[in-house]
């Protein structure tokens, strides 16, 4: 991360984001909110600390509270975390499986073409 602060937000997304050939790079929306997200994690580490912590503590939600469309995207590799049980515990969820792809399943930059048709499909299902 250190090597992040000294940039500007468009070359931190720049950074992050670094597939020039994905849609998503050039998305002003998509771009702004991950300069958003990257001001937070460089501003301390409180974020990622609770994140850490939240995989052996009591949540502050319960799963099963989670009344938005859904869709739990993870990998079946390495470092894969728990999309199947995320999946079973938020009612009326999807899940989508990246085989071969461990935590984050490469991120939405890296599955664009999966992430207009997850959205659609998910807000057509919207009660």
């Amino acid at each position: 991360m250190s090597v992040l602060r000294p940039l500007d937000d468009h070359a931190r997304v720049d950074a992050i984001l670094d597939d020039p050939a994905s849609p998503l790079f050039h998305d002003d929306a998509y771009r702004a909110l991950w300069a958003a997200n990257m001001a937070v994690v460089l501003d301390g580490l409180d974020g990622y600390v609770f994140d850490n912590l939240a995989w052996g503590g009591t949540w502050d939600v319960d799963p099963h509270d989670v009344v938005a469309p859904t869709v739990v995207w993870d990998g079946e590799g390495e470092g894969a975390r728990g999309g199947r049980w995320y999946a079973d515990e938020i009612a009326h969820s999807g899940l989508m499986i990246f085989p071969g792809e461990g935590h984050l399943a490469g991120g939405a930059q890296d599955h664009s073409e999966h992430l207009g048709v997850t959205l659609g499909l998910r807000a057509a299902q919207a009660p």
